[in-house]
């Protein structure tokens, strides 16, 4: 039974092995981990004490801060399994939902790309801080959608493991960004199976109940309402005279703009584009088409060596790719404007690439669904100061979007035997997830 189980899941060994390996490189806790380090907490009675200021003054993520200070008042080596697990978590979901069964290099595609997402954003806020509060509610995010393809499959699911699923999305709802992708998910399945089938699963109204319920708590929360004014006067004093129109239009160019041109987050962007250009070489006939989408991913590609480029040795550093300290850009030059407009080309070539390889299929459907989602993730920086000042980490569900969109694209489109079309595809993955691992270790080094 072990060895069985050790030939089928080596490549996830293999990845946790690694994972594990980078997160021993991490010494100490850093940032928010110190705050909640220096609380005094060794009762029940001080642990509510301590949430009920919280949930009064700052936040609504209370499940999450009970996390940290569990995983402060341990050894480090404690949040490094937690960390894996989560990683763990995230991997064999997106394999589930995406389809994929024992084929070797579609599980190894899987574990290239969510060893691909930038490291150091699990640093942005404090190590444990970050992981507790950005990577547990995306792996538990993605695991709470799996009880959707097993109702669209109409395959049944034991009563078990219906608990985990509802543990699962509970946890992933005290994010308020992951919530409100799997309540968005939820009625957008539900209202499919609902047309096509007239069923709608119990499973389905107790999940989307729970994201209803967690929207309305976030939205009463007192301390999310101090939290915006105290970030709003720090951070992003002139969002307070921005009409909600214009917070729209800034959300939808900045979460593009930020996504294809901000430092380490490109990688991801330009590894989707090249994976999805091969696609299109291997599937599509016009070669019109390809050169369209092979020019993307080349701009992508120049894009992100530039970027790295202008810190060092080119003239007007901030004048091409201009970010702030906390990742925030205000949109407040043409230049910007004109940078956000073409990463908002990207996001239309994405979906165009879709269409050319599935065409008016449910596949091109459900690939647009979760590629809208990621960006509907970072989109909603447009209704928080509070999420504009997060800078990086609020695209990370985005990336674990975009690692679901590829892996359901290569299901669908190729065989589980490796050949020389798959072999393009996994290595166009892998160097970018090997650029993406160097920059962590350069970061995580200092250099």
């Amino acid at each position: 039974m072990i060895q069985k189980f050790a030939k089928e899941n080596y490549i996830y060994m293999a990845f946790a092995l690694v994972m594990c390996g980078m997160f021993c490189l991490v010494r100490e806790p850093s940032g928010d981990d110190l705050y909640f380090q220096g609380r005094d907490i060794s009762s029940l009675e001080q642990l509510g004490d301590f949430l009920t200021v919280r949930y009064r003054e700052w936040s609504s993520r209370l499940f999450p801060e009970v996390v940290i200070l569990l995983l402060l008042r341990m050894d480090l080596m404690v949040w490094r399994i937690f960390s894996v697990a989560n990683l763990l978590i995230a991997a064999y979901a997106i394999r589930y939902l995406a389809g994929i069964g024992n084929s070797v290099w579609k599980n190894a595609l899987v574990c290239l790309l969510v060893a691909s997402f930038p490291f150091s954003y699990h640093a942005s806020a404090g190590w444990v801080t970050t992981t507790s509060v950005y990577l547990m509610p995306a792996a538990m995010g993605l695991a709470a959608l799996i009880p959707l393809r097993r109702q669209a499959e109409a395959l049944p699911c034991p009563w078990w493991q219906n608990v985990l699923y509802l543990l699962a999305t509970m946890v992933a709802c005290g994010h308020e960004q992951v919530c409100a992708v799997i309540l968005g998910a939820h009625l957008c399945v539900c209202g499919y199976l609902y047309i096509s089938r007239r069923k709608i699963s119990r499973m389905q109204f107790c999940q989307t109940g729970i994201c209803a319920g967690s929207i309305l708590f976030i939205l009463t929360c007192p301390g999310n309402a101090v939290r915006a004014a105290a970030e709003l006067r720090n951070w992003q004093p002139e969002y307070a005279g921005w009409t909600l129109p214009e917070k729209l239009v800034r959300g939808i160019l900045h979460g593009a703009d930020y996504f294809c041109y901000a430092a380490n987050v490109n990688w991801i962007c330009a590894g989707m584009l090249a994976v999805l250009s091969v696609c299109v070489f291997h599937h599509v006939r016009e070669n019109w088409k390809k050169v369209v989408s092979f020019t993307g991913a080349v701009w992508m590609c120049a894009a992100a060596v530039i970027i790295r480029l202008q810190g060092r040795w080119l003239p007007l550093k901030t004048a091409v790719f201009r970010w702030g300290t906390y990742g925030e850009n205000p949109l407040s030059q043409t230049g910007d404007v004109i940078r956000a407009l073409s990463a908002l080309a990207v996001m239309v070539l994405v979906v165009c690439e879709l269409y050319w390889l599935s065409a008016n299929s449910v596949d091109f459907w459900l690939g647009s669904m979760i590629f809208t989602a990621g960006y509907g993730s970072a989109v909603v920086v447009c209704f928080s100061p509070t999420i504009y000042a997060s800078g990086n980490r609020v695209f990370t569900f985005w990336q674990y979007g975009v690692f679901l969109l590829l892996c359901h694209v290569t299901q669908g489109l190729y065989p589980d035997t490796y050949g020389k079309k798959e072999r393009a595809v996994l290595l166009s993955a892998a160097l970018f997830s090997v650029l993406s691992v160097i920059r962590s270790l350069r970061l995580l080094f200092g250099m």
